[in-house]
């Protein structure tokens, strides 16, 4: 389907370095060890059998527990047979019938630390904070196992404290590969990256290709809170991923974020000139420090025809070079010619610190979709004791793809942005504990609809059958209607 544009829309477009503005607070999973953790469905992708690296920043409290057992705070576990986890003072890859089966290691307590465990099929490790902790052999293979993927616990020993960074490869990553990422976050196209968990955003959501995305469990909150300083964000800049109205008019900046000081940079901007047109770039004010130094900005070259910005560049006037991690290098103003999707994108980009050192950046690209569309948000609650859900997936659909979906907060809410005008279908669904819940409604341009609530009914608690009869199924109350278009 097409949608017909009569008035040409202007808009500007902002690129910054990392959504979410993860340069400004990073956030963390809190932990209450007492029933509070991240559980992420069974997936082929975190099916794991050879080799695997499981990595992450932890804070064990050391306080009392619920138990006299050590606390987990990664795990694939909980269903039989089971493959690994990681413990306060230990690394499992399970063997049938062994009681061995567990590497020790001594971690600190009531400080962040950096733990990754490795296992090549012969050999297990674990690094702490970059050095090896612990070596045993341990030839074989990981059991294949339909357990979901827990944070903060391995089904009964929960975790007292914080866990951040969480990162799971299909490969057994080198001494110099954990060193070269353990202080900075990733893209999440890194090779053999599984799953990657955050949470910056918020939500438990995998930043990996994979999406293998978690639900919060018990009270388990995300909370802003600091890494140690060795923790620094990755050079990047990290073009945002924009949804817009025809006619829409709004401001977001060329970003920037570094680890090391920044003199002089240059850069090409490419677009579609078929969806987009360059009315106007202006200067940012990284490189300035918001006025107290000069720089040279020189006016780039724009080609509407082409789709290209080239020779976006500034230099400071002064010998030294600016140490700020973040700010804006350019703001671009655009015309929306039609609507349809544009990628935009960085090309020839060259970075330059103190002393003319040349600085590495990751450049993503980013995409402009314009149509027309409108927005949802409300509470999902338990329809017996009125109590939020968490964890609900809440995904709209038309009858030519399926479009958007988002998961509730620990207080039920969810809010929806970026769905198409007209008829949708909403599907919640918050696993096979309650019934799901499909209907439909129709979006209007520009409009968040508020209030827009479900209350979804448990199923109750399936009997346990006496020998020779067959289970009672507990039926999808969507099954029949998984594929229907609207």
């Amino acid at each position: 389907m097409k949608f017909a544009l009569t008035v040409s829309s202007v808009f500007t477009l902002t690129f910054i370095a990392i959504m979410h503005d993860t340069w400004a607070v990073n956030r963390v999973l809190s932990l209450d060890g007492g029933g509070d953790y991240v559980e992420i469905a069974h997936s082929d992708s975190l099916d794991i059998t050879e080799a695997i690296t499981l990595e992450g920043w932890v804070f064990h409290k050391d306080a009392e527990t619920v138990n006299e057992w050590a606390q987990a705070w990664l795990s694939k576990y909980l269903a039989d047979p089971m493959s690994w986890d990681i413990h306060s003072d230990g690394f499992f890859i399970f063997r049938e019938g062994r009681e061995d089966d567990m590497l020790r290691f001594g971690a600190p307590k009531d400080e962040w630390f950096h733990i990754a465990c490795v296992y090549d099929g012969q050999k297990q490790g674990v690094y702490i904070n970059g050095g090896l902790a612990a070596e045993r052999d341990w030839p074989g293979s990981i059991p294949s196992s339909s357990s979901p993927v827990q944070i903060g616990t391995h089904g009964n020993q929960y975790w007292p404290g914080m866990v951040d960074e969480v990162r799971i490869w299909n490969v057994a990553r080198t001494h110099e590969e954990i060193l070269s990422t353990m202080n900075a976050p990733l893209t999440g196209d890194e090779p053999g990256l599984a799953g990657y968990w955050n949470f910056d955003d918020g939500t438990a959501a995998d930043l990996s290709p994979n999406g293998n995305h978690g639900v919060l469990e018990g009270s388990t909150q995300i909370i802003a809170a600091t890494l140690p300083n060795s923790f620094t964000p990755a050079n990047a800049i990290d073009v945002e991923s924009t949804v817009i109205n025809p006619s829409e008019t709004f401001t977001t900046n060329i970003s920037v974020g570094l680890t090391a000081p920044l003199y002089r940079f240059t850069f090409d901007l490419k677009f579609d000139p078929a969806i987009l047109k360059v009315v106007d770039i202006k200067e940012g004010d990284f490189l300035s420090r918001k006025g107290i130094d000069t720089t040279v900005w020189e006016k780039p070259r724009v080609d509407n025809k082409k789709g290209v910005i080239a020779d976006i560049r500034s230099y400071r006037t002064t010998n030294t070079a600016v140490k700020s991690k973040k700010g804006i290098l350019a703001i671009v103003t655009f015309e929306a010619k039609q609507v349809g999707s544009s990628k935009i994108y960085l090309e020839n980009l060259r970075l330059v610190g103190a002393e003319n050192a040349l600085i590495t950046a990751h450049t993503p690209a980013g995409t402009v979709d314009i149509f027309p569309h409108g927005g949802l948000s409300g509470t999902i609650i338990d329809a017996d004791d009125k109590t939020p859900i968490s964890g609900a997936r809440i995904q709209v659909s038309n009858r030519w793809c399926q479009l958007r979906y988002i998961f509730s907060n620990r207080e039920g809410r969810y809010t929806l942005n970026g769905v198409p005008v007209g008829e949708v279908k909403v599907k919640v669904v918050r696993d096979r504990a309650y019934s799901n819940i499909v209907t439909r409604t129709h979006v209007k341009m520009g409009e968040m609809r508020t209030g827009f609530d479900f209350e979804l009914k448990p199923h109750p608690t399936p009997e346990i059958p006496a020998p020779g009869e067959e289970p009672t199924r507990i039926r999808d109350d969507d099954e029949d209607d998984e594929d229907e278009d609207l």
